[in-house]
C-alpha cells in the first residue's frame, strides 16, 4: 500500500511538471530565421548545399525553404523544445536551442532569427 501511494505521488509529479512545462518559441509576430554560416555538420549532407530558412507567423502558417529556390508553406507546432513544420507529405523538424536559434534535426544546419 505505501509503495502504491508512491507510485501515485511520482506520476502525479511528473504530470505537474510536464503540464508546466513551456514552449520555447513564442510567435506573436512574424518571425524569420536563417542559415548564417552555410555549413551541414550532419554525415547525411546533401549535394547541393544553400541558405536553410525557416518563417512563422502568428496564425500557425509558415514555410521552409531548406536551401535551393523551392518554398515548402505549410503550417507549424511548437512543443517544448520541438519546431515541426509539416508541408503536404514533407515535415521537417528543428530542435530549439532558444527563441533566436533553431537547428534543422536531419542535416544540422543551424539557423538563427533575422534581426529587424
Amino acid at each position: 500500500m505505501k509503495n502504491l501511494k508512491i507510485i501515485l505521488l511520482a506520476i502525479f509529479g511528473m504530470m505537474l511538471l510536464n503540464s508546466c512545462k513551456k514552449d520555447k518559441i513564442e510567435v506573436n509576430e512574424t518571425k524569420i530565421y536563417e542559415q548564417m554560416h552555410n555549413k551541414i555538420t550532419s554525415d547525411t549532407t546533401p549535394d547541393y548545399i544553400s541558405t536553410w530558412q525557416v518563417t512563422l507567423n502568428p496564425d500557425g502558417s509558415g514555410n521552409v525553404v531548406p536551401g535551393g529556390d523551392i518554398v515548402y508553406p505549410g503550417r507549424y507546432e511548437i512543443k517544448g523544445s520541438l519546431l515541426r513544420v509539416k508541408s503536404g507529405n514533407e515535415t521537417f523538424e528543428f530542435d530549439i536551442l532558444s527563441d533566436t536559434e533553431i537547428k534543422e534535426k536531419k542535416y544540422g544546419a543551424l539557423l538563427q532569427l533575422r534581426q529587424k
